[in-house]
């Protein structure tokens, strides 16, 4: 379960889209996803699961290397005077339309089965969260704290970060 409390990021504070939500878990859930996560990297390296041109989530790869990447498949093209070319996508919300049964399917075909597949379907489907703000009206000094009721969410964009850094991003 989380708690996810609304963070000011610019802007009129009495504005809805001028804050971010933080979810703030568990030791445990943390502690288990690290464990996990060092698990699955263990085992799509053993497999060489990965592509060479996956940058993104891995040790040594960055946007930098990326780039670089691109820049060296497109240099000879260039210097050929050929026409080239980029279709650009913004994924910056992929993982808020994150399918499950997709991401689980494909942990599946790349020999992530039996527990450790529904641990993830748990994980990513069964999560429960509810959000927690801090209060205060601007004519008491009085600070209040506000709680919603418990909801168990379908897409909760940090658990399904998790596990899509391996099937989403990876495969």
């Amino acid at each position: 379960m989380a708690i996810v409390k609304p963070l000011h990021k610019k802007g009129n504070t009495g504005e809805v889209q001028n804050y971010r939500p933080i979810s703030l878990l568990p030791v445990f859930s943390k502690i288990t996803e690290k464990l996990m996560y060092s698990r699955l990297m263990s085992f799509v390296t053993k497999n060489n699961t990965l592509n060479d041109v996956q940058h993104g989530f891995r040790e040594g790869k960055s946007t930098e290397t990326a780039t670089h990447g691109f820049l060296k498949n497109i240099q000879k093209p260039i210097e050929k005077t050929i026409n080239l070319i980029g279709i650009f996508f913004n994924l910056s919300k992929a993982y808020d339309v994150l399918d499950h049964k997709i991401l689980l399917f494909k942990l599946d075909a790349y020999g992530i089965r039996g527990l450790v597949n529904q641990w993830f379907k748990s994980h990513i489907c069964n999560w429960k969260q509810y959000v927690e703000i801090n209060y205060m009206e601007n004519t008491s000094r009085i600070s209040e704290k506000l709680t919603s009721s418990l909801k168990e969410t379908k897409v909760e964009s940090r658990r399904a970060r998790f596990s899509a850094q391996f099937c989403f991003c990876y495969i």
